[in-house]
């Protein structure tokens, strides 16, 4: 169940949305279809950590996760370069939630502050028009899917300090001509290269078991 206001087609004010118990699940706030901030509860109506926007950049939003902070949306009407930064509220971000950019088809370039150290689960996917990503040396962690799908990538080096490549992370990355895997990678995930049909280099290091 859900209750969302609309003007001129875009989300716009206080919108709610509940659970079939009847517990409320998230109170959201939009203005021109643009999150502001977000508060959700769970199914026993335990409260989370609000989603909010970041005021230096509309196109962000995130997450307080006690003295650190998640990325975890990107407007879709992103586009050209996008830096996230590494300081929010005086708190540390660390953390790409999963699909934070999903789909945000319009972004070329994407800039990770050396303070990430965990990339979720499909993070970039669809982002077909990146052509540009450095993964920082402090990552240590590669969801699945994360690139799954950006198209417009031709070449990426994976840090020492990640030690696994999940299930399909660059997967139909059809552009990508080059990857070289750090020597910190352990085991290589099922697909994590498929239908990458443009891969000519690959550098696998003795490391990798699996």
């Amino acid at each position: 169940k859900s209750e969302v206001n609309w003007k001129d087609g875009k989300r716009e004010g206080l919108a709610s949305f509940w659970y079939e118990n009847g517990k409320i699940k998230k109170e959201a706030n939009y203005k021109g279809d643009r999150l502001i901030l977000s508060n959700h509860w769970d199914s026993k109506g335990e409260e989370g950590d609000p989603i909010k926007s970041d005021p230096n950049n509309v196109n962000l939003n995130y997450q307080v996760k006690v003295n650190s902070i998640t990325i975890r949306e990107c407007h879709d009407e992103a586009s050209g370069i996008l830096i996230i930064p590494s300081i929010i509220e005086g708190k540390t971000v660390t953390t790409v939630g999963k699909s934070a950019f999903g789909d945000c088809r319009s972004l070329t370039t994407i800039t990770i502050p050396e303070s990430i150290t965990s990339i979720k689960d499909y993070a970039f996917y669809g982002c077909n028009s990146l052509t540009s990503f450095t993964i920082p040396e402090n990552v240590t962690s590669i969801g699945s899917h994360t690139f799954h799908r950006c198209t417009s990538l031709k070449s990426i080096t994976i840090p020492d300090s990640v030690a696994i490549l999940q299930n399909q992370t660059f997967e139909r990355c059809t552009n990508l001509t080059s990857i070289t895997i750090g020597n910190g990678v352990t085991s290589i995930g099922n697909g994590a290269f498929l239908h990458c049909a443009s891969l000519t280099t690959i550098t696998i290091p003795d490391t990798v078991a699996s």
